[in-house]
């Protein structure tokens, strides 16, 4: 039942063909199962329980609240919730409990939805799970990584537990968990949704987003948080990364499949070489370093080795050289990137997912699996990474980065790519 689209479900919890009680039960059945992949720092089955028996009445009286209303979903566990702790995956947070919840969590529950879980993730959103708790493995290959740093998130969705969880996007953290596990995942502009009780890292780079089993279901998730600028029925001008360096074979063909299904549905699709992101790279790394010291510098002793250790690299940026930064940052433009396109179509990630190294729950040789991402962030556009097919049964993503305000086109363009659901060639 879980594994029906959210409309579905939504039109069976009307028809009482399904209740709430009932998908939080299979929800809280699915999570005990698959306890072993580490998804979650707290699982809150009573309250769950408690919230959908509400939902369940206030339906009955005839208040609806809309799609979510009823349904399970999980949260990063970054993002406050008020009376239930809210960690950040940091020990030096563990007994953490808010008093009031994050705008974006209040939004979701004021939709009626319930909160079944708080996901793992990477120690404060950075770098690595802290030791002391559990990390994630991808539901597809538990001997490979989720990514991160939204992993349990991307676990919750990809293996049924929810129809939608939140997760934290600094410079590819929604994204590149729901590349690897294989559902979609979006970042919006960071305006799309206040921050308020969201954990920072980098209060100038961070945003909320949102990760769901397909696009209808992402964008259905994505209006309970906000306000979406309708999408333009007119043809979007898409430009193609054509070869990008450094990627498998697998990606550069699912880039092209994704290319040849967007000119199908009559959108313009143009070739275009990478761009280089190097300076912008160190820019983004500047920024992140310097903003994640400044917020979390008197946690530092209480930390894991691999968070502390990335945390003494953004010591090192001096403040001459963040401001330059800032100022850097701040004379870029959307055409810089997109140039004259609508739509960037580049890889999520450079290859499927990488083996997990079993002592830090990183992926085995620290690759950079944010090459492909960091930079919706640093120019604050809209982000969303969708799937393009399978290789050796494992999922193979592609990106689509659009302008800003362009949240639901660039979903109205992931349906398209979505559809093409083939294994796509070695």
């Amino acid at each position: 039942m879980l594994d029906r689209p959210i409309a579905e479900l939504a039109a069976l919890v009307r028809r009482r063909e399904a209740s709430p009680s009932g998908l939080v039960r299979a929800s809280l059945e699915r999570i005990e199962r698959d306890a072993a992949l580490g998804a979650y720092v707290t699982v809150l089955a009573d309250d769950a329980l408690a919230a959908a028996r509400v939902a369940e009445a206030e339906l009955g009286a005839g208040r609806d609240r809309g799609p979510l209303h009823g349904l399970p979903v999980a949260l990063k566990d970054n993002v406050d919730t008020a009376g239930i702790r809210t960690t950040g995956g940091s020990a030096a947070l563990r007994d953490r409990v808010p008093a009031a919840d994050a705008v974006a969590w209040s939004r979701w529950r004021a939709a009626g939805a319930v909160l079944v879980g708080k996901t793992s993730l990477h120690e404060l959103a950075y770098r690595a799970p802290h030791p002391s708790f559990p990390f994630a493995r991808n539901p597809r290959d538990p001997a490979r990584t989720p990514g991160g740093s939204s992993s349990g998130s991307g676990v919750a969705v990809a293996a049924g537990h929810v129809v939608a969880a939140l997760g934290t996007d600094t410079g590819g953290s929604v994204r590149i968990p729901a590349a690897l596990c294989g559902v979609v995942g979006i970042k919006p502009s960071r305006a799309f949704v206040e921050r308020d009780g969201v954990i920072p890292l980098s209060r100038s780079l961070d945003a909320v987003g949102v990760l769901a089993r397909d696009a209808a279901d992402a964008l259905a998730a994505l209006r309970a948080l906000a306000p979406l600028a309708p999408a333009a029925a007119s043809p979007r001008r898409v430009s193609l990364v054509a070869d990008p360096p450094s990627c498998a074979p697998c990606v550069r063909d699912a880039l092209t499949r994704a290319a040849e299904a967007l000119a199908s549905a009559g959108h313009s699709v143009t070739r275009r070489a990478a761009p280089d992101l190097d300076a912008g790279r160190r820019i983004h790394r500047r920024i992140l370093g310097h903003e994640a010291y400044a917020e979390h510098h008197a946690l530092l002793e209480r930390t894991g080795p691999l968070f502390r250790q990335a945390l003494l690299v953004g010591a090192a940026v001096s403040d001459a050289d963040y401001a330059e930064a800032l100022r850097a940052r701040g004379a870029l433009r959307a055409d810089d990137l997109l140039g004259d396109a609508d739509v960037l179509l580049l890889p999520t990630t450079s290859d499927v997912a990488p083996a997990i190294d079993l002592a830090s729950g990183r992926a085995v040789g620290d690759p950079d699996l944010t090459r492909w991402t960091f930079a919706a962030n640093l120019f604050d556009l809209p982000a969303v990474s969708v799937p393009a097919g399978e290789h050796d049964g494992l999922p193979v993503a592609v990106q689509l980065i659009g302008r800003p305000g362009s949240e639901a086109a660039l979903l109205d363009l992931a349906r398209c790519v979505q559809a093409i659901r083939v294994t796509v060639r070695a």
